[in-house]
């Protein structure tokens, strides 16, 4: 990351779902509009490993976008699961 130019580099560590994210929140306080990650009033995310995961442009936002929504929708079937079975064996 450094080679590719990055000034400062944020590496979250622990469950993506975990509510307390320090480094999201040192991103948020340090990031500039002027930064590569954020644009206007928006942040954009891209992989310098994989191209095709950008959201500064359309394509991206749209694979990016696609990728959220199932996440989300295997997150809420998991847990919709689980209660079912807790409450199977209350």
């Amino acid at each position: 990351m450094r080679q590719a130019g990055c000034d400062a580099i944020f590496v979250e560590t622990g469950p993506g779902a975990k509510r307390k994210r320090p480094e999201l929140e040192k991103l948020l306080q340090t990031v500039r509009e002027s930064d590569t990650v954020a644009y206007g009033e928006a942040v954009a995310a891209s992989s310098l490993q994989d191209p095709i995961i950008n959201t500064i442009n359309p394509n991206g936002k749209l694979i990016f976008g696609t990728v959220a929504l199932v996440v989300e929708y295997y997150r809420e079937l998991l847990e919709s699961r689980t209660l079912d079975e807790l409450a199977y064996h209350s």
